[in-house]
């Protein structure tokens, strides 16, 4: 089974005025950036920065919404990246850069996740952080997201729905 059988992948780009967008101190943001229509002489001729990623060549920083059909193994991908990410180790075949997780499961109740990460062989150091349930964006949740990224360096989030 690969990738492709488990997720479909969709990069969402926050528009410019998005309380989460502000975070990006380190990109400066050009008027190009809030273009959406190009002649193909101007695509052609842009120049474009090499993507961050948080798992290398599948997964870049920012927003990414991985979705599938219910129970094909979504959560349990979503916890081997956050492993990976946590413990600076592999991810299918790819070496990942150590860096903070902070993984949200609606879903899971505490001895669920506990059993899951002794399943998984989470490394007791791995900088995961663990958290049951979010408020909703529209009550709160959104401010919860901005103060939160702006608190801790994150490498990878993950709200497992």
């Amino acid at each position: 089974m690969s990738a492709n059988d488990i997720i479909d992948e969709v990069y969402i780009e926050m528009p410019p005025d998005s309380p989460i967008s502000s975070l990006d101190t380190k990109n400066s943001k050009s008027q190009d950036a809030t273009k959406n229509r190009w002649t193909v002489a101007e695509l052609l001729d842009a120049e474009f920065p090499e993507p961050k990623w948080a798992i290398p060549d599948l997964i870049p920083e920012g927003l990414t919404i991985i979705g599938g059909r219910p129970k094909v193994g979504k959560s349990w991908l979503l916890l081997q990246a956050a492993i990976a990410v946590g413990s600076g180790g592999v991810f299918f075949d790819k070496k990942v850069t150590q860096g903070n997780v902070l993984y949200v499961a609606f879903e899971d109740g505490k001895r669920r996740l506990h059993d899951r990460i002794i399943k998984m062989r989470m490394p007791r150091e791995a900088l995961v952080t663990l958290q049951r349930g979010w408020r909703p964006l529209h009550k709160g949740g959104l401010d919860d997201l901005v103060a939160e990224l702006a608190a801790a360096d994150y490498r990878l989030v993950i709200f497992d729905t």
